[in-house]
């Protein structure tokens, strides 16, 4: 549960309190991050951005620039104005500066009063407020805490805050993200490890009975190897990100491509399976679910690193039932030991298992036990895996009710088309999806998916699915919206999968859920939502996938196309259009012949320095208005016909454009400079002009 504390407004009226200053929560486990931080924070509607070298004379609150934060704040009376902060970490506190009163120009009127008026919200939901009437009335208080959270799960986060009105006065400072605990364990004096008991093939090593604890810890050892993990055409391997290991507390999740460079464990990723690990080392489990007659479950057992001697204590449970204990050597072990056996039973009878390591925290000096899971490897028999491909289940919102109904399975619906229509495929750029999706194409299939689809029966071969609570936004223009998935069926011999979703379009809230017990078989061109009837223009739809309520059967959207009944407007979708002649030479709207293309000469470089900005198109500063093009890296336009070069694009990204429409900038500053691509002419003819108006 999370333990915040808000300042919050009374009912009937502001909450007339003062907040004084408040100290600045420092240590190896917490991260300061700076207004001035455009790589986290990100600002949308009206702000100014200052420091001592670039003031705002003409603003009415003057914060010392000696007191603030690295010398900078951002600063908004604007009504909606709001800033968005991405951090990693398990708790966060937000500081800002309160402006004291200041004396009027008229002698007879009273002091100016900053009022606060502020709304806050933890990834998408909101979470409290502050409203102060009489704004620091003692007088200017800097490293105000205005916002603090804890025992938020360890990963990634939103934390946004909203000024609610134009006489609210919001100067941002900074925050400070506390990070779960590193794999650090304190200094050792002194070791000692329980007996251990294992009904599992487990290794441990203990002191006998009756042994004095040493005054010195034992010299570090390693474990003899283990055995290579068995192969086999029924022999699967899950690795630590398999969707079926569900990791419970501050577990820390790394890669080759993410490591982690404050961590005191530095495995190689070349000698673990997959190039990733979690790693556990404080109180948590790891839950592995499979269907089949065995299991081996791997770790690394780290290595002391200096003086630092890392112990393994670990607890297991099969099916319900206490299923041993496993320790490392008294000392630890010596270096990294890699594809260490952990846990290993075999004879299982061919049905569904569930094995739950837990870090054991019972050493008796304290010390830490150190968790760090690979992969696990067991015999299916040939049974396929009732677990969806992009997220294990979650926990259960409420009680579970003991059982699903059998599957049953709705009717496809016709889809509408012809004039009037257009089908937006699951990869359209009109259509944005949070981290969580898997993309998946008959050119790129999920091999570890449980669930399978015939590409045939797809719209272009292609969907989006989802097993976890996450959202897609779709940007459309016209008079209503239908939006089409999958109903996955039933796995054999079991594992049923649920529907429970929402769509909001302009704000207005929808719900749909499938049939209770699953369908029993893939059930194409299901028409989950159909909008109608909304006002000619530009709308924006966003599904969410929902939490089903029971542990082992999630939510799961499988996100097929979408048709958008258009009322004639012109699209927000595929930027690049086919150019004007494309294969023959262009002409221009009067029918004369372009004349032969040719380059501008190369622009000057952006000006750096420490009062200059950039603004990357994805920034908030940029509001957008027309049919433009989100384009990145990570979300390119297969179907444009401009394609660029993202290393050359200024974070791997752009927008584009080929009807009419507008950008609108907004900045503090004296200077502002645009860039943009002049693209190029297509092989074969097809010429791209730039006419811009900029005021």
């Amino acid at each position: 549960m999370l333990n915040a504390l808000l300042f919050a407004s009374l009912l009937g009226g502001f909450a007339r309190a003062q907040l004084a200053p408040s100290p600045v929560p420092s240590g190896p486990n917490f991260e300061l991050l700076d207004n001035a931080n455009s790589s986290v924070w990100s600002f949308d509607g009206q702000w100014g951005h200052f420091s001592a070298a670039s003031p705002c004379p003409s603003c009415l609150a003057q914060p010392d620039p000696a007191q603030v934060q690295d010398g900078t704040w951002s600063d908004t009376s604007t009504e909606g104005a709001s800033a968005t902060l991405v951090f990693t970490g398990v708790g966060l506190s937000v500081f800002n500066f309160c402006p004291g009163p200041i004396a009027s120009s008229d002698p007879a009127a009273p002091p100016i009063l900053f009022r606060s008026n502020f709304s806050f919200a933890i990834d998408g939901k909101p979470h409290g407020a502050l409203q102060l009437a009489d704004g620091c009335a003692g007088g200017d208080v800097y490293n105000q805490l205005v916002f603090t959270v804890s025992g938020l799960t360890n990963g990634r986060h939103t934390f946004t805050i909203t000024n609610n009105a134009s006489s609210s006065d919001l100067l941002l400072d900074f925050a400070v993200a506390e990070r779960a605990p590193k794999s650090v364990p304190p200094p050792v004096t002194t070791i000692t490890v329980p007996p251990i008991t294992s009904t599992g093939t487990t290794t441990s090593t203990a002191p006998p009975a009756g042994t004095p604890t040493p005054a010195r810890p034992p010299a570090a050892s390693n474990p003899p190897p283990s055995s290579p993990p068995p192969i086999g055409a029924t022999i699967h391997t899950l690795d630590n990100i398999s969707p079926q290991v569900v990791l419970q507390g501050p577990w820390g999740t790394f890669t080759a491509k993410t490591p982690c460079p404050d961590c005191l464990v530095k495995p190689d990723f070349a000698q673990t399976f997959d190039d990733s690990y979690s790693e556990l080392s404080g109180e948590g489990s790891a839950t592995i679910s499979w269907t089949g007659t065995s299991i081996f479950l791997y770790g690394i057992c780290p290595g002391t690193v200096g003086t630092a001697q890392f112990v393994q204590s670990f607890s297991f449970s099969l099916d319900g039932a206490d299923a041993g204990r496993h320790a490392s050597p008294a000392g630890g072990c010596a270096k990294n030991v890699y594809r260490q056996l952990l846990f290993s039973k075999t004879g299982l009878s061919l049905s569904a298992h569930k094995l739950v390591i837990t870090n054991v925290q019972d050493d008796v000096f304290g010390r830490t036990s150190d968790l760090l899971l690979d992969f696990a490897v067991f015999d299916s028999a040939g049974v396929s895996e009732p677990v969806p491909p992009s997220g294990p289940a979650l926990p259960p919102s409420g009680p579970v009710s003991g059982g699903l109904p059998p599957p049953s399975n709705p009717p496809s619906s016709p889809v509408p088309s012809g004039a009037g229509f257009l089908l937006l495929d699951d990869t359209s750029p009109q259509i944005v999806y949070d981290d969580n999706w898997g993309a998946i194409s008959q050119k790129a299939p999920c091999a570890k998916c449980a669930t399978h689809f015939d590409f045939s029966k797809l719209s272009h071969g292609t969907y989006h699915e989802l097993s976890k609570p996450g959202s897609a936004t779709i940007q459309f223009a016209g008079t209503g919206v239908s939006v089409y998935g999958v109903c996955p069926g039933t796995l054999s011999p079991s594992g049923q999968f649920l529907q429970k979703f929402t769509l909001a379009v302009d704000g207005q809230t929808d719900s749909f859920a499938g049939p209770k017990g699953g369908c029993s078989v893939n059930v194409y061109n299901q028409l989950l939502f159909e909008v109608t009837g909304l006002p000619k223009g530009q709308h924006t739809a966003t599904i969410r996938n929902l939490d089903s309520g029971f542990t082992n059967n999630p939510s799961d959207l499988v996100l097929d196309f979408v048709v958008v009944t258009t009322g004639g407007l012109s699209q927000p979708a595929t930027p690049a259009l086919q150019p004007s002649g494309s294969g023959t030479p262009s002409t221009s709207e009067s029918g004369g012949t372009l004349p032969p293309p040719s380059n501008p000469p190369a622009s000057p470089a952006a000006p750096t320095g420490a009062n200059f900005r950039k603004l990357d198109d994805t920034s908030p500063q940029i509001a957008y208005d027309g049919a433009w093009g989100v384009i990145s890296k990570d979300a390119p336009c297969a179907s444009c016909v401009t394609k660029f070069d993202f290393s050359q694009t200024f974070k791997e990204s752009y927008h584009e454009l080929t009807t009419a429409g507008t950008a609108t900038i907004a900045f503090a500053g004296t200077e502002l400079y645009l860039y943009g691509v002049c693209p190029g002419t297509l092989d074969g003819g097809g010429q791209f002009l730039q006419v811009c108006r900029i005021c």
